[in-house]
């Protein structure tokens, strides 16, 4: 089911346009790590959050957060009508994306002495 899901979301176009231009052990590399990263952050919130606020309080905020992604989501699907505009649309604004996110922040400065520019540009475009 998330397969399925996730076939047609930006971080799987953003990963097959980079492994299409650049050495595909490199994206692989760097999207692996940007999904151990993300999922140490989303287990460790997991975890401390509750203990945080209250049980009550946590199923009121996720109960919200669903139904307004949901909502979201839906709004999306029924404003988009000409599946081929907004492809073509979704590929203009990931090329964009691609183009303007390289080596900007000084975070990115830092750790590309560590790593190749290509293996941070999959982390951080994985990321977000």
């Amino acid at each position: 089911m998330i397969l399925v899901t996730e076939i047609g979301d930006e971080t799987f176009i953003i990963a097959a346009l980079m492994a299409m231009r650049h050495p595909k052990a490199t994206v692989l590399s760097g999207a692996l790590s940007a999904l151990f990263v993300m999922t140490i952050l989303s287990t460790g919130l997991g975890r401390i959050v509750p203990n945080l606020i209250s049980r009550k309080h946590t199923n009121s905020a996720a109960t919200v957060l669903y139904a307004f992604f949901g909502l979201r989501l839906l709004y999306i699907a029924w404003r988009s009508t000409d599946s081929k505009s907004n492809q073509k649309k979704e590929m203009e604004e990931v090329e964009e994306k691609l183009e303007s996110g390289q080596g900007k922040t000084p975070f990115r400065r830092l750790f590309s002495r560590f790593c190749t520019p290509i293996f941070l540009e999959v982390i951080f475009h994985w990321a977000y």
